[in-house]
């Protein structure tokens, strides 16, 4: 039931929060995130009081409610815990996970969050953590024409020579991906768009390559349903660079998704 699984979900954060991660943590952590994610899914349309209309944002770290637990609650929860492990120490991962089973399931339930969260056409869930944004969103069928569909996981800062600087990642789509969707899926079906930004690349980094304690941001994005080829106008990745003077290069990790990208210097 619900307190069950805002129980767990609550232990996952504590467990994946504490100094002293170890491969038993990864594995109890894998094995708690499908079950907690079933309550997850539930009641999702509910907006959040303080977000703006059609918008639900989450927000860590948070005040614990004193109400009964919900989805939402609980989704927050279950997002910490994943930031929280992309924030282990790398050798903890690659002992723990060398064939990178744990990572793949880790990011299954990602996506299978953005992909099953209840959502009314026209309204968007979020959740920040840490390490890790997501965000679905569900495009109503009327608005395809006029949606401008643009992502961005929010700004950045960085300390570099005493001056903190800000900048912004984003993704913009050309208007033919929508319109691509809709006839792929029928003009009366709403549109689910999945994005990700994950902090750093330990779930898709190579165990042993040695370069998992590089700092490269994943954006991942799709839409649902939906293989997107042959674009005449292009996605445009705008990714600053955070470390002047160093070359950044861009990897794609998955052709079939719209956009898995790392950068990094």
């Amino acid at each position: 039931d619900y307190l069950e699984a805002e129980r767990r979900a609550a232990e996952l954060e504590r467990l994946t929060t504490s100094s002293d991660q170890n491969p038993q943590t990864l594995r109890q952590t894998t094995n708690d995130l499908t079950h907690v994610l079933t309550f997850a899914l539930q009641d999702q349309r509910v907006s959040h009081p303080s977000s703006p209309p059609g918008r639900t944002t989450f927000a860590s770290p948070r005040v614990r409610s004193q109400r009964p637990p919900s989805s939402r609650q609980i989704a927050e929860e279950m997002m910490t815990a994943i930031s929280n492990l992309l924030g282990a120490n790398v050798s903890v991962l690659e002992e723990s996970d060398p064939n990178g089973e744990a990572a793949q399931a880790i990011y299954d339930v990602i996506n299978s969050f953005t992909n099953d969260v209840p959502l009314e056409p026209g309204s968007t869930v979020a959740i920040r953590t840490e390490n890790l944004f997501v965000q679905a969103e569900e495009i109503d069928p009327r608005q395809v024409d006029r949606q401008a569909l643009v992502f961005s996981p929010g700004s950045h800062q960085r300390e570099i020579n005493s001056s903190r600087l800000s900048w912004e990642p984003r993704l913009e789509f050309p208007e033919e991906i929508l319109k691509m969707a809709s006839a792929a899926l029928g003009r009366n079906e709403s549109l689910r768009l999945q994005f990700a930004a994950f902090e750093n690349d330990k779930l898709f980094a190579r165990r042993g390559d040695g370069k998992q304690g590089r700092r490269r941001r994943v954006v991942a994005a799709s839409i649902r349903g939906v293989r997107v080829q042959n674009l005449t106008d292009p996605v445009v990745y705008t990714l600053p660079n955070p470390w002047p003077g160093r070359k950044v290069l861009c990897i794609y990790w998955k052709e079939e998704v719209i956009a898995i990208i790392l950068w990094g210097g």
